[in-house]
């Protein structure tokens, strides 16, 4: 695992990198204040792009796209305030 911590003014933002036990990226996350933010991306053991999570500045789940096992996108979804999906 391999951590990035920056500070701006209030605000701390977390950069998060795990891998596979082969060395390939398992997950890449991102966090501000301690909720998750921006897009966070998951990995297959080959490295091929499987899910993105793309979290708004309160950490909630905004979108979230899904990928075949080649890496080809197959499904997106948006999500409201309420949890429910459009």
């Amino acid at each position: 695992m391999r951590q990035d911590i920056r500070r701006e003014g209030r605000n701390q933002e977390r950069t998060t990198e795990s891998f596979w036990d082969n060395g390939q990226p398992a997950a890449v996350n991102h966090e501000r204040n301690g909720r998750l933010w921006r897009w966070q991306k998951y990995f297959s053991e080959d490295g091929v792009l499987l899910r993105e999570d793309e979290h708004g500045e309160r950490g909630l789940l905004l979108r979230r796209k899904h990928y075949d096992a080649q890496g080809a996108l197959v499904r997106e979804e948006r999500f409201l305030e309420d949890g429910s999906r459009i």
